[in-house]
């Protein structure tokens, strides 16, 4: 299931309104039987030596395993490996990584390979991938257990509708 860009007004964006979010995504993965989802993340501008610590932190500490990693396009691919490995200080580096990106870290997700300068909404994009089976059994208490939500057309038959 692909996420896309979603836009809430400023007086409006507060924990609760994510948590909405999130658990209209969730109803919607148990429903359909989603079993990754995957979108593109934002850092603020378009030069990413701005973002090197993060973005490096990504490449080394959150990058896909091969059965999930996706490369940027090859044409428009930023190497995110801008920092050797031994030279990430963690928790710097994750002072400079957005919220959102932070909030699927702790879901599970991983990045995919490479990051993507996106001019036009003035963003340097890593992509997000977040299998189902990956994401922290905790956070199901904010969004329900995994099978907790059965499909809308089970849920007409045991009605007898």
């Amino acid at each position: 299931m692909e996420l896309g860009r979603s836009c809430v007004l400023k007086p409006y964006r507060s924990k609760r309104t994510v948590e909405l979010l999130w658990q209209g995504l969730w109803t919607y993965v148990r429903e359909h039987g989603a079993e990754v989802m995957l979108g593109c993340a934002s850092f603020a501008g378009t030069d990413p030596s701005k973002h090197a610590l993060a973005l490096s932190f990504l490449h080394h500490y959150a990058r896909a395993p091969e059965e999930w990693l996706v490369p940027a396009h090859p044409g428009l691919r930023v190497d995110m490996n801008m920092i050797p490995k031994e030279q990430v200080n963690v928790k710097e580096a994750l002072k400079g990584v957005p919220p959102l990106i932070k909030g699927y870290l702790r879901l599970g997700a991983f990045t995919g390979d490479g990051a993507v300068i996106d001019k036009q909404f003035g963003t340097t994009d890593v992509l997000i991938v977040l299998p189902v089976a990956a994401i922290d059994t905790r956070y199901f208490t904010h969004f329900g257990a995994r099978d907790e939500v059965q499909p809308i057309g089970a849920a007409l038959d045991k009605k007898g509708q």
